[in-house]
């Protein structure tokens, strides 16, 4: 899975619903209202004070290290990707990103699928 296929499971772009044309649509009508025959939709159940200032588990956090102290994380590149787009998903810089690859990516303008990448 790419960075923009990731990016759109998390935002929840992939469970739109299409039209026949194929066309992303509304949100799907859930039912009538048995007093006036409308069409009514349901909605999500707001997020209570506790969900809102939890940070989300899906979202990495800028400032945090990307592993735990002293631990190498790796990442296995796939089709599509760039060291940019690998450290800006990663919240890593890129300088480090190619230092810490320097000896496994001799030209850091091309990388291949299935190559693996340390994280700084």
């Amino acid at each position: 899975m790419g960075f923009l296929d990731g990016l759109k499971k998390n935002l929840g772009f992939d469970k739109l619903e299409k039209d026949a044309s194929g066309r992303p649509s509304e949100a799907p009508q859930e039912g009538a209202d048995a007093s006036t025959g409308e069409m009514v939709q349901s909605l999500p159940p707001e997020p209570s004070a506790e969900a809102l200032a939890a940070p989300d588990p899906a979202v990495p956090d800028a400032g945090a290290p990307a592993a735990g102290a002293g631990q190498v994380t790796e990442v296995v590149v796939e089709a599509d990707d760039t060291l940019s787009g690998i450290a800006m998903q990663f919240g890593v810089d890129l300088d480090a990103l190619i230092a810490a690859n320097a000896d496994t990516v001799p030209n850091p303008d091309h990388i291949y699928p299935g190559q693996v990448l340390r994280l700084p």
